[in-house]
């Protein structure tokens, strides 16, 4: 038995999906030409790392998801990805929103850090990081 894998779940909730107008392609490796994918008129580019975690019966996965988009659109997507992924925190609370993926039953996401600009050095695209908890059990 097995755990899900965290960067799975986060490809199957966001890869190819519209958030605030824009198709994120989600990646766990940015390629060379990310910028570029980022800064298309409809398009944004997202890397899911996870950055460990703790395990008791349920597992907790630390999961950091950086937006690439150009001007505020990274924010808008960076939220609007929040939005989809832990849903309200007043409806979910402190275990987050489940989910019932091919990549596996999670328990719940929660966002950990909101949406917060991170310096990037680039003129055409601007970089937006959230922390997620992820909440698995043994499938």
């Amino acid at each position: 038995m097995a755990f899900p894998d965290t960067r799975d779940v986060f490809d199957e909730l966001v890869h190819g999906k519209v958030f605030a107008g824009r198709t994120v392609e989600l990646f766990y490796r940015l390629p060379a030409d990310f910028t570029t994918r980022a800064g298309k008129p409809d398009g944004a580019v997202a890397l899911v790392y996870t950055t460990g975690g703790s395990e008791g019966l349920d597992r907790v996965d630390r999961a950091t998801l950086e937006v690439y988009a150009p001007g505020t659109d990274a924010d808008d997507v960076a939220e609007a990805i929040r939005d989809a992924v832990a849903g309200d925190p007043i409806l979910w609370g402190d275990e987050g929103q489940p989910h019932d993926l091919e990549a596996g039953y999670v328990d719940g996401i929660r966002c950990d850090v909101t949406p917060h600009e991170v310096p990037f050095p680039s003129d055409s695209v601007r970089q937006v990081n959230a922390l997620y908890l992820v909440t698995s059990r043994q499938q």
